[in-house]
């Protein structure tokens, strides 16, 4: 169940920069801006026999390869957090 929303709004630098991540750089249909610490579910598919599956999720700031995820500083960005009973993956 959803308690509250939580929204704050921060100058985008350093470590408060968002994280950009392009259409279709995990597998996502389209483009994502969110916070550095924001999680992002990464599967690992590998086609060939017995390589496995293996599905985790991932700060988005450690995700970041200059390309297709980005920092993006500069101006302010506005912050919301959902906080829910329990855990949750949307």
């Amino acid at each position: 169940m959803l308690r509250s929303i939580g929204r704050d709004t921060v100058r985008a630098a350093g470590l408060f920069a968002p994280i950009a991540i392009r259409t279709d750089a995990l597998h996502n249909t389209g483009g994502l801006v969110v916070s550095p610490g924001h999680r992002q579910f990464v599967s690992q598919r590998v086609d060939a026999p017995r390589a496995g599956h293996k599905e985790e999720l991932v700060r988005a700031d450690h995700l970041v390869n200059g390309s297709d995820v980005t920092r993006n500083a500069g101006g302010f960005v506005d912050h919301v957090q959902l906080l829910f009973d329990k855990h949750e993956t949307l």
